[in-house]
């Protein structure tokens, strides 16, 4: 069967985006000086990420050149599963946190949302339960369930936030 003109767009734009990540950061041929792990020690912004990260009880990473590596050492075990493929030094590692920390945060943020579904859903089964015979029981309850049904449909928004762009693949 044929292919539409969506779907034949769809893949090509997959192939070039597959095409684009794997290509070298357009700075790895670059010669940096200094070294990222240098100017990472020197950064304005340092005290900002050490708070953010402290807040979430993280210490602030070390970077070392030539250096890649997992928590837990798995990924270092199994180059295949390995996320550092096409990275290169601490710059590469730190290009590696920030796209896992930003997966990480979709995660968390998902997994938060659906608790509070989950919670106000009940709230709701449990209202629709009650009995509702008294004027002033059903007038709380409905007034209540409006209030649910809004937490839920603000639940069903997505939220962005901009990156400066740290990937040089690609044109």
């Amino acid at each position: 069967m044929a292919m539409t003109a969506a779907e034949r767009k769809r893949r090509q734009v997959e192939r070039e985006r597959a095409a684009s990540e794997a290509m070298p950061d357009a700075a790895y041929g670059m010669d940096l000086d200094p070294p990222f792990p240098d100017f990472f020690g020197e950064h304005r912004s340092l005290s900002e990420l050490e708070f953010s990260l402290d807040v979430c009880g993280y210490p602030l990473p070390e970077f070392e050149e030539g250096e890649q590596r997992s928590y837990n050492g798995d990924l270092e075990r199994d180059p295949e599963l390995s996320p550092y493929t096409g990275f290169e030094g601490a710059l590469g590692r730190a290009e590696v946190m920030v796209s896992n920390l930003s997966d990480a945060a979709v995660t968390l943020a998902q997994m938060i949302n659906d608790y509070k579904r989950m919670q106000i859903t009940r709230r709701l089964s449990q209202i629709d339960a009650m009995d509702l015979s008294d004027p002033d029981v059903r007038k709380k309850a409905m007034e209540e369930m409006v209030s649910l049904n809004r937490l839920l449909e603000r639940l069903n928004k997505q939220v962005r936030f901009n990156l400066p762009q740290w990937k040089l693949r690609g044109e």
